[in-house]
């Protein structure tokens, strides 16, 4: 059944609705920096979204702590840093908790010691926000068991929640089953975690927006795929290629949210095991509705197959136009 533009319009005035909400994915993760000025004097700086609420909502200080200015907001294009100075009179409680109030994820926390030693690790955000304890300040370091959990977590909820590389994976499913499909996952995740842990180490550093880009020229490509021929008729290495251009937007990802160098290999490892496992919950979810379209008729099967391959098409061609006018400045 041959691609026409009549379909491809109809899909594309379904999808861009949703689309829109789809494009910039936002990890849930906070940035911050703190740090002793002087003896007593703290600053701490938090990377967040631009609303009005956050700007509002002031990190609860321990018992004897003050702020001492007023914060102060610098607004970038996508985000904006809040910058709080506070004190106390006393010695440092290394007990004392900040509880940062923002309904987040969690927080990558950055934190410079008077001896000029650094210090980060994650934490978790709770029902009352996010505890970041002053001990990080004078030792008491987190656990790598701890941090390990954290980062797996991280890449489970990226991969679950980053709808272009679900859309990749799902015209696979499209265009191969049973041991190819199995193969093709995993030259893509091979592809992948080679460029993920290039990126992440430092030793391959490449614009983000053409690479963004390129990640929705491969959805296109797949979802086209799926369409004229449902056993593909490309090989593992386009495969492998896609998956080394998606492991450069994990790492793009990884990087946002930050990981500290007492870290790196820990958090590397686990947030990879986590795109992994949770990409490998999303193959067999989508098997198991293969699985069940498949007990319909054929011209059901046909018309969900065709169906879900033009979405993930014009998703595709969307997002790729969007983002290439995103970093060429076209508009």
């Amino acid at each position: 059944m041959k691609l026409n533009l009549y379909r491809l319009s109809l899909i594309l005035w379904v999808v861009l609705p949703v689309s829109l909400k789809m494009v910039a994915h936002d990890l849930g993760v906070t940035r911050v920096e703190i740090y002793e000025q002087d003896q007593g004097q703290y600053v701490l700086t938090a990377k967040l979204p631009i609303d009005p609420a956050y700007e509002e909502q002031l990190p609860e200080l321990p018992d004897g702590f003050q702020f001492t200015k007023e914060p102060v907001v610098t607004r970038q294009e996508m985000s904006m840093i809040i910058r709080y100075e506070f004190s106390t009179l006393t010695s440092v409680v290394t007990d004392g908790v900040i509880v940062l109030p923002w309904k987040r994820e969690g927080a990558f926390v950055k934190a410079l010691r008077l001896d000029g030693t650094i210090e980060t690790h994650y934490y978790r955000g709770g029902i009352k926000g996010i505890n970041l304890p002053l001990g990080l300040l004078t030792g008491n370091p987190q656990s790598a068991v701890s941090s390990g959990r954290h980062y797996f977590e991280l890449g489970v909820e990226h991969i679950l929640m980053g709808w272009d590389h679900l859309a990749f994976v799902l015209a696979l499913c499209f265009i191969a089953s049973g041991w190819r499909l199995f193969k093709l996952i995993s030259v893509f995740t091979i592809g992948h975690s080679i460029t993920l842990g290039l990126a992440t180490l430092g030793l391959v550093n490449v614009p983000v927006p053409p690479v963004e880009a390129c990640i929705a020229l491969s959805i296109v490509f797949v979802a086209r795929d799926a369409l004229i021929n449902p056993k593909p008729c490309h090989g593992f290495a386009i495969v492998l290629i896609f998956g080394l251009l998606h492991g450069l937007g994990f790492a793009s990802a990884l990087s946002e949210v930050g990981i500290g160098r007492n870290e790196l290999i820990v958090g590397l490892l686990t947030f990879n095991l986590g795109v992994e496992v949770g990409q490998l919950l999303f193959v067999l979810g989508i098997m198991l509705l293969i699985r069940i379209a498949g007990s319909y008729s054929m011209p059901f099967q046909a018309t969900f197959r065709l169906f879900a391959a033009y979405v993930i098409g014009a998703l595709g061609i969307y997002w790729f136009i969007e983002r290439v006018i995103g970093f060429s400045g076209i508009i």
